[in-house]
């Protein structure tokens, strides 16, 4: 049976595609695994920057045979929610080519790492949220988050909906992306969390100011800075 882990963010920008790709770059040393963007925008913004798309960085990265598309079904124009973007492209997604190209990656891979879309309930369907899609997948959760008090808020609100459905939220993961240097901000960022939703921070993520462009530091940063004595809790899932 196919292993899904699900990595989630606050809010766009969080680092979603960074920790996605350093647990891809780790598993794919060990098992067949895949990365996974159901639905993605600014496709455009993608080809004016002459960066690549996060589908492709997830097909570079597993080295794949299969068509990127597989790995990215929906890639729409512009940088709008995905229902108007659709719309704009003249496309309809629907809920049952999502689950039909779920299917066929779980049939092609042990482990696959999902990167969600921006807010659970935003509609990404004509009829489905991302919330409704992690309801009938029920993969298991990595909650990623940036330092700041809009963003603890965010991610307060965000991970107790997910615990009301039932979701199983596994960690989460701070990731100073805009170098903070607020010792106590961070500290105090890090226990509400763990308090107020009894969830264990398994790393905090420090600046990297390569980003993206080296794929190799984004899995050394985790191998070096999950919490080790709660790596159990993704093992069964995944072994880094």
């Amino acid at each position: 049976m196919t292993e899904c882990l699900y990595v989630g963010g606050s809010s766009k920008g969080v680092g979603k595609t960074f920790i996605a790709l350093g647990f891809l770059y780790s598993l794919g040393q060990h098992y067949k695994a895949s990365g996974w963007k159901p639905i993605d925008v600014g496709h455009v913004n993608y080809n004016a920057a002459d960066i690549m798309t996060d589908g492709e960085r997830f097909h570079q990265a597993i080295q794949m045979t299969e068509h990127p598309n597989l790995i990215n079904p929906f890639l729409f124009n512009e940088d709008l929610p995905p229902v108007l973007a659709a719309q704009r492209d003249g496309i309809v997604s629907k809920t049952e080519i999502l689950q039909r190209y779920f299917q066929l990656v779980c049939k092609h891979f042990d482990h696959v790492v999902i990167e969600g879309a921006r807010g659970l309930y935003t509609p990404l369907t004509s009829t489905e949220t991302e919330i409704d899609l992690l309801t009938a997948w029920q993969p298991k959760v990595l909650w990623v988050t940036t330092i700041g008090e809009r963003e603890l808020s965010e991610t307060l609100l965000q991970v107790k909906i997910l615990q009301q459905h039932q979701i199983n939220v596994v960690g989460i993961i701070l990731n100073n992306r805009d170098n903070n240097k607020h010792a106590d901000l961070i500290h105090y960022q890090w226990l509400t969390l763990e308090e107020q939703l009894q969830i264990k921070v398994l790393a905090l993520i420090p600046f990297l100011e390569l980003g993206l462009e080296d794929p190799d530091a984004i899995r050394i940063l985790l191998h070096q800075h999950l919490d080790k004595d709660y790596l159990g809790l993704l093992e069964g899932t995944f072994k880094i």
